[in-house]
């Protein structure tokens, strides 16, 4: 069991009936009745963009942020016009929004441009740094980790014993650059 913990999978992206229920199960209960299906087929559009391709990470930041707006505004259900407006008020790039709220949080643009030097090549793709690096970098950013700001992850890899830090995936990295 061991060797499990140091080998990484890739998730393939998702179609759209696997998006749809990743969308309604688990939110059945918080999904507004008679709307699920149009509530699901907005999200899904909204994750795939451009590129139309359904990434797992990048549709559980949306439906965390579409939850999070809901409950802001003391609503007891997601509804549809809910996710309109969500979508509306990131200007249709909800990334860009989630990127927005971090840096506010963030408050400190040396880590800020720690993280954009560091963490995402030339290309747009992601990069990784020692996490003891990161930690003297950016110190006190657990947020980044954990809750409804994640945007890193700490990964070990195989050819080396200590953790690195690194963007949750490539479509995040592409917006960052």
């Amino acid at each position: 069991l061991i060797e499990m913990k140091h080998n990484r999978y890739r998730l393939t992206e998702l179609s759209d009936s696997e998006a749809k229920e990743i969308i309604e199960i688990p939110a059945a209960s918080l999904i507004a009745q008679g709307e699920e299906d149009a509530i699901a087929m907005r999200i899904t559009e909204a994750v795939k963009g451009e590129s139309h391709e359904i990434s797992s990470a990048i549709l559980s930041l949306l439906c965390s942020r579409i939850y999070q707006f809901t409950i802001g505004r003391g609503e007891k259900y997601i509804t549809l016009n809910a996710v309109d407006m969500f979508l509306k008020g990131s200007e249709g790039n909800f990334l860009a929004s989630f990127y927005a709220d971090i840096i506010a949080k963030l408050n400190n643009r040396r880590k800020w441009e720690y993280i954009e030097e560091n963490l995402v090549t030339e290309d747009g793709r992601r990069d990784s740094v020692l996490k003891s690096q990161f930690d003297t970098n950016v110190p006190d950013c657990d947020f980044l980790f954990h809750g409804e700001m994640a945007m890193l992850r700490c990964v070990t890899y195989s050819s080396s014993h200590e953790p690195h830090v690194e963007i949750i995936h490539d479509i995040l990295a592409k917006h960052l650059k």
